[in-house]
């Protein structure tokens, strides 16, 4: 069973500078398309993001045909999808993301604009009233580092989660040279003051799993359980992989085999250095976009890495508290989901 990450669109009401979906504006998944996955491959759950889905036409019927299915959908939006989906759209979702980067409407608004606040907080509150799970999911960069601990409050004030993406970078505005890209220092220090403040539901972040002792296992998704079909029906391992030869045709051809291709394959890369490393096992060389897109290149080891640096893991402490909390996101990719 495949976890899908799905981008029918890459349309959006938004213009972000960090945003990697205006790669793909005016590209388009049909119906068809998704439909022909679902009858290819056994899905255990998908996430549909990258631009705002709704503004596919077939959004409304893609939804039907898989949640007919019984699959798990979740849906990541900046409020406006949810603004214009009915009450029983909505109810067809196991949970919903809603996308900001700052904890107060003033920092928000000046950020994205459009009354990024007022959509974002109206469809929590909406969510809340119907009794659909929620998180506030952001990304972790220079921004906003600073501010993310006042989350909490936001996310007291509407019982909900914060999920984070650590920033990594992408072909339309960021390198690693870029102003937003968090310096070793800055992402320590980040993690630091956040699990000081929120309780850990889930972590599939490979080298804060390592540094938290999560696991003897693997626990990254991206390449191994998870697919991301891109607007352009093109697939990856990894939202932010970059450029992919597989197609949605091989997707439908291939089933579940295209995960040992060549390209799914470069995603479970072990570095030549992490090779018989203590914490090989649950970090696994770190994120691989996040390597493949560095200067160093995909067989560097994880730039967050300390051991590499000649350092130990700093020393973090957490409040477990995921027990009986079920988000599609949890296993779905590399991301931090954080509670009060």
């Amino acid at each position: 069973m495949i976890k899908l990450g799905i981008g029918t669109t890459g349309k959006c009401n938004m213009n972000c500078e960090h945003c990697y979906s205006r790669r793909y504006d005016g590209k388009t998944l049909s119906l068809e398309d998704i439909h022909a996955i679902a009858e290819a491959i056994g899905i255990d759950s998908v996430n549909f993001g990258t631009g705002e889905n709704i503004l596919n036409p077939d959004f409304p019927a893609i939804v039907d045909d898989l949640y007919e299915r019984g699959i798990p959908l979740s849906l990541t939006t900046n409020g406006f999808s949810i603004m214009k989906m009915s009450d029983g759209q909505i109810l067809k979702f196991h949970d919903i993301d809603f996308s900001l980067e700052f904890p107060t409407r003033e920092l928000q608004n000046s950020y994205r604009g459009h009354n990024s606040w007022e959509m974002v907080t109206a469809g929590m509150a909406r969510c809340k009233t119907l009794g659909v799970p929620f998180s506030v999911a952001t990304v972790l960069m220079n921004a906003n580092a600073p501010y993310l601990p006042d989350f909490y409050g936001l996310i007291g004030q509407y019982g909900c989660f914060l999920r984070i993406n650590v920033i990594k970078f992408n072909e339309r505005t960021h390198s690693p040279d870029d102003e937003q890209a968090l310096t070793y220092e800055t992402f320590w220090e980040s993690i630091r003051k956040i699990l000081e403040r929120f309780s850990l539901i889930s972590c599939s972040e490979p080298i804060l799993r390592a540094a938290l002792g999560l696991g003897d296992d693997c626990g990254i998704p991206c390449g191994r359980a998870s697919i991301r079909i891109q607007p352009d029906r093109s697939i990856l391992p990894c939202v932010y992989w970059g450029d992919s030869s597989l197609t949605v045709d091989d997707l439908i051809r291939q089933g579940e085999d295209v995960l040992s291709s060549p390209e799914f394959a470069a995603a479970s890369l072990l570095p030549e250095v992490c090779r018989g490393c203590a914490y090989v096992l649950p970090c696994a060389g770190g994120c691989a976009s996040r390597r493949k897109l560095s200067k160093a290149g995909l067989a560097a080891p994880d730039p967050y890495c300390p051991l590499v640096r000649g350092e130990q893991f700093p020393r973090l402490s957490y409040r477990p508290n995921g027990e009986g909390v079920d988000l599609i996101h949890s296993k779905y990719l590399c991301t931090i989901i954080l509670g009060i």
